[in-house]
């Protein structure tokens, strides 16, 4: 049985799009404090807002505080500390050396929270790689030597798929926003024409904060396999687009030359 405590410390800090005077009332609902309790927390002094708790209350706590617009950090709780809950605010002693929770476990299709670098090229690149089986699939079957569907057919399941990709991607563009520190709506970048590629290439290589920020906290780090998939996966992905163009330089030259009305350049 897990008998670790835990404790809860607020620090002051608020979410970049909320008020701090209504953060502030959110949490007077929130705690039935009074008014030179609240002013104190959010002092900038890191104060303990609840201690001896279990994971799961903490996570509550965490919750709760996340609702009223603020941010919070769940901290490992000595053993010293007695099983007694405080209803008083306590600030913690500047000499005092505490590790921090365990990272948040990795959701992979969650809007909510932050992924890493790794576990966001890795499942992106999933999402991409299936769009592309799918399509070199729909063309196989509409150009072989006996056409099993037609050509149109092929288009339409291409352009779903690569929609279908992109709606897949967009929880985790939102996570890996957050984990680098930005709002979730910044994700409607990847829906631009010419600018989602250098967006893609920028959320993927950015670093993520250190440590807790306003979206939550840290998550866990890549497994082996993921790590391998995050390395794997594009390359699968790029060599399978190529060879997808390739087998259909014909088909895209027909479409090109109908859409701008001039033959497109021959495959060297």
């Amino acid at each position: 049985m897990d008998t670790t405590l835990y404790k809860v410390v607020f620090e002051g800090q608020t979410h970049p799009d909320q008020h701090t005077e209504q953060v502030k009332q959110n949490f007077t609902d929130l705690f039935q404090a009074e008014p030179p309790q609240i002013e104190r927390l959010f002092s900038g002094q890191p104060i303990i807002v609840r201690k001896n708790l279990r994971q799961q209350e903490a996570r509550q706590y965490e919750e709760a505080i996340t609702q009223a617009g603020a941010v919070c950090r769940i901290l490992i709780q000595k053993p010293t500390y007695t099983a007694t809950v405080l209803d008083t605010l306590h600030e913690i002693p500047p000499w005092e050396t505490e590790l921090p929770v365990a990272p948040t476990t990795i959701e992979a299709f969650s809007s909510k929270g932050r992924l890493g670098r790794a576990h966001f090229i890795a499942y992106t690149s999933l999402c991409f790689l299936l769009a592309a089986v799918l399509s070199s699939t729909a063309w196989i079957l509409a150009t072989g030597s006996t056409a099993v569907i037609p050509q149109g057919a092929a288009i339409i399941t291409t352009i779903s798929a690569c929609l279908l990709a992109v709606l897949a991607s967009i929880p985790l563009q939102i996570r890996r926003l957050h984990d680098i520190g930005h709002s979730g709506w910044l994700s409607l970048i990847s829906l631009t024409p010419l600018t989602n590629i250098p967006f893609f290439c920028y959320i993927a290589l950015l670093p993520g904060n250190r440590g807790a920020n306003p979206y939550g906290n840290t998550t866990e780090s890549p497994s082996t396999v993921i790590s391998l998939l995050a390395i794997v996966l594009p390359l699968v992905f790029v060599i399978a687009s190529v060879l997808t163009l390739v087998a259909n330089f014909s088909d895209v030259q027909t479409w090109l030359q109908h859409a701008f009305g001039q033959p497109a350049p021959p495959l060297r």
